[in-house]
């Protein structure tokens, strides 16, 4: 393949990507995820990879992606539409309890005291609480992923190389 070739591509792909993270952080922001969130700011592309007749890119985002994308259903809220993913145990795991100890001073969740004059609990302490409510309530699907890369999206991404090329292109998609 020509390096002018190879350019033009790169370029359509650049766009294309770009367009496609500023539409997952757009749906997140619609959901009350804002841009600032760590998930928002985590979703990127991989950097462009050339090797013959093959130029790939990728996406990334936090691990937790997909759990926020599809939801989680509860222990004992078993809503049919509540999430893909499901809790097997009441019982936080500690990496669950740090992850929710590093969320709660980046939001400014201060455990609310209905209005009397308490002591605040600890930050672990109230990582505990929070880890028990997600276990039993779930998490609440917020779809932004699947939404940004679809069908439709990936034959926008073949229109786009074949109007950049003046030809008919065969576009493979793989997904790992």
């Amino acid at each position: 393949m020509s390096e002018n070739v190879t350019e033009i591509i790169a370029g359509v792909l650049a766009e294309w990507s770009q367009g496609r993270i500023d539409n997952a952080k757009d749906l997140l922001n619609s959901q009350a995820i804002p841009y600032t969130s760590p998930l928002n700011q985590s979703i990127q592309t991989t950097e462009l990879k050339v090797q013959g007749l093959n130029i790939g890119i990728g996406f990334t985002a936090n691990d937790y992606y997909i759990y926020i994308d599809e939801g989680v259903k509860g222990l004992k809220n078993r809503v049919p539409t509540s999430g893909l993913f499901s809790f097997k145990t009441p019982f936080p795991s500690r990496n669950m309890i740090k992850s929710l100890e590093d969320y709660i001073p980046r939001y400014g969740i201060v455990p609310s005291g209905g209005g009397k004059s308490v002591t605040i609990p600890k930050k672990e302490k109230a990582a505990i609480g929070m880890a028990y409510a997600i276990k039993q309530k779930g998490i609440k699907q917020k779809p932004f992923w699947k939404p940004t890369f679809n069908e439709e999206a990936f034959n926008d991404l073949a229109a786009r190389l074949e109007d950049a090329l003046g030809e008919d292109i065969n576009l493979t998609l793989t997904i790992e």
